[in-house]
């Protein structure tokens, strides 16, 4: 005698209002569909505060009375958070690489 395979049936019991117009969560209706919709794949590049660092560094650049080494430390903290808004996925130890640099900027501008 060979067996040839095995089917294991599940009866489920349920009252007659139990379900009343919706879809039954073990029917085959509700494992068709995704779970969820996949998620844009932009990475930083959408990042609202990101946006907003590279805006703010762009307007203390343009302030009267910096020094040119002033000006130079801000743009290089600006071309920091550009590439790391291009970043897909930037690794925790980029983003707070890029956070140094950027505080190290800001505080030269106050410092001097």
């Amino acid at each position: 005698m060979t067996v040839l395979g095995v089917f294991v049936a599940r009866f489920v019991r349920h009252t007659l209002g139990e379900f009343s117009g919706s879809i039954h969560s073990f029917s085959a209706v509700a494992f068709a569909a995704p779970a969820s919709l996949p998620e844009k794949e932009n990475g930083m590049k959408d990042d609202k505060n990101l946006r907003f660092c590279i805006d703010e560094l762009q307007s203390m650049q343009n302030r009267d009375g910096l020094q040119p080494e002033q000006r130079s430390a801000l743009e290089n903290a600006k071309s920091k958070l550009k590439r790391l808004r291009r970043e897909p996925h930037p690794s925790r130890k980029e983003v707070f690489e890029v956070v140094r640099e950027v505080a190290e900027a800001i505080i030269k501008i106050f410092v001097s």
